[in-house]
């Protein structure tokens, strides 16, 4: 899997501010209380408005153990929120998984990467595996996923289906 020294969130730029498209489980932001929507104003004490994506992910990413003061217009909150971060080298994990009760699995894609497929595959078996051969049932979670992905999303959905009956929710 990945790494890199950063805080753990994916942005993008919108309306000339740095947006949240999604924290990175068990990261830094995540701790934090970062959330999908955050729009990201001020870093430290320098306003975001004006600046490339480049320039506000440059300022973002640091040394290891660094703090860095992150000011975050949130819906729903009265004004802005004042939160601080400290970096961390950042240790992705694409795919985790878990039984839910007996036959049922829960699978989360928190990014995609080259491995992705293959850490969904060896994920999927290990839930085989606890649940006496196989699952009646699976939760599969790509919450927070950007539409970039749409052929690997479709490659893991065929993995996991395989002429299965499909449930959205």
């Amino acid at each position: 899997d990945g790494q890199f020294g950063a805080l753990g969130i994916e942005v993008s730029m919108e309306n000339g501010f740095v947006k949240v498209i999604s924290p990175i489980d068990d990261t830094p932001a995540e701790r934090a209380g970062i959330q999908a929507g955050d729009v990201i104003v001020r870093l430290d004490d320098t306003p975001v408005k004006g600046m490339t994506l480049n320039e506000a992910v440059k300022i973002m990413r640091g040394e290891p153990g660094t703090d860095i003061l992150l000011t975050v217009i949130r819906e729903g909150e009265e004004g802005p929120l004042k939160i601080t971060i400290t970096r961390d080298v950042i240790r992705i994990k694409s795919v985790r998984g878990r039984s839910l009760e007996p036959g049922y699995g829960y699978i989360r894609i928190s990014q995609f990467q080259s491995a992705t497929g293959t850490s969904m595959r060896k994920q999927l078996s290990e839930l085989k595996k606890e649940n006496g051969g196989g699952l009646k049932g699976l939760v599969l979670d790509l919450r927070n996923r950007s539409e970039e992905h749409t052929s690997e999303l479709q490659s893991l959905t065929n993995l996991v289906l395989q002429n299965r009956d499909v449930k959205k929710g």
